[in-house]
């Protein structure tokens, strides 16, 4: 069977999906402002939407219901920790933010900035789940950076 996503709007794109240990999907995606990511010679408009955002969900009985996280937009990379079932989501922003967004007990989803950079690009988040050490990699003006913690 083939849903939308309860709160997923067009225009929506880039959507990430992990499973749990416990084998409940997790997802997250982000919705552009119109003209962001354009091709072509001519730089378009890019003009911004209240829709303008990252947004996770998580199924729960067979269904997804989303929140927007961050009103910050970009490159994105979804991790889960194993221990608590908990999202995180790094952000690689339209502003030049890096952002980690994560995922608390009650719902609520928290953002932290990084690193920022003229160009940051291409996210990736793990979660060694045996010490619950978060790994994160991107790029920023043009050379590769690594973080590690607890």
């Amino acid at each position: 069977m083939t849903t939308a996503v309860s709160g997923s709007h067009a225009g929506d794109t880039s959507p990430e999906l992990v499973i749990d240990e416990s084998g409940r999907a997790h997802l997250a995606w982000f919705h552009p402002s119109s003209g962001w990511g354009a091709l072509g010679c001519a730089t378009p408009e890019i003009v911004p939407t209240k829709l303008d955002g990252t947004y996770a969900a998580t199924e729960k009985g067979g269904t997804f219901n989303a929140k927007r996280i961050t009103k910050a937009f970009g490159p994105l990379a979804l991790a889960v920790d194993g221990s608590t079932k908990l999202g995180r989501v790094l952000v690689a922003g339209d502003d030049g933010k890096l952002r980690l967004v994560t995922e608390a007990k009650d719902g609520s989803w928290a953002g932290t900035t990084l690193d920022s950079g003229a160009w940051i690009a291409s996210p990736v988040l793990l979660i060694r789940q045996s010490a619950g050490t978060m790994v994160a990699s991107w790029v920023r003006d043009g050379k590769v950076y690594v973080r590690m913690r607890g």
